[in-house]
């Protein structure tokens, strides 16, 4: 315990630990949380591609069972719909009565014809009594008619404001007059 007294009287040695010690130390320290930050960072890096490439490769397989699937539901409904009686019978020649459908495609198409007639007859009729109010009427458009009504509803304010306006003028000059 002497030699530690006089070790710390000794001239020209500091009497307390110099901080260049804890410099170097702070640095080593640093430099070894800077390593270990980046080999953590490497590590993670490596295990997000693995658990990417496992994610596409679940997805893949996912997708390749059910493609299997609605294949094997596809053969499944093939095979039932050759099974079935409808056409078993057309298989034997038995040729359905289509007759009683070609009536009946033919009743419609008649029908449709007579509307169509109609409507355009009613069309003519209505221009005919009508007076040509523009050249761009399309039989009855709604937009059109949506466009006319708009500009009498205009036309309707303009006269209004016009007359309000016209109305108001010789009053204020005569107003101007009496001041005067």
């Amino acid at each position: 315990m002497a030699n530690s007294t006089n070790d710390a009287c000794k001239p020209g040695l500091p009497k307390r630990q110099s901080k260049y010690a804890t410099l170097v130390r702070n640095r080593e320290t640093e430099n070894v949380k800077r390593r270990n930050q980046f080999f953590k960072k490497v590590r993670q890096n490596g295990e997000d591609r693995s658990w990417e490439v496992r994610g596409e490769q679940i997805l893949r397989t996912d997708f390749l069972s059910r493609q299997k699937q609605w294949e094997e539901e596809q053969a499944r409904r093939a095979r039932e719909l050759a099974a079935s009686p409808e056409d078993e019978d057309m298989v034997a020649g038995e040729v359905p009565d289509s007759s009683q459908d070609v009536d009946l495609v033919e009743q419609f198409l008649s029908q449709e014809h007579q509307d169509l007639q109609a409507t355009i007859s009613m069309l003519d009729n209505e221009r005919q009594h009508k007076p040509a109010q523009t050249a761009t009427t399309d039989y009855g458009s709604e937009d059109e008619e949506y466009d006319q009504f708009l500009m009498d509803i205009v036309q309707q304010v303009e006269q209004e404001v016009t007359g309000a306006v016209a109305a108001e003028q010789p009053q204020d000059l005569e107003m101007d007059f009496v001041m005067d």
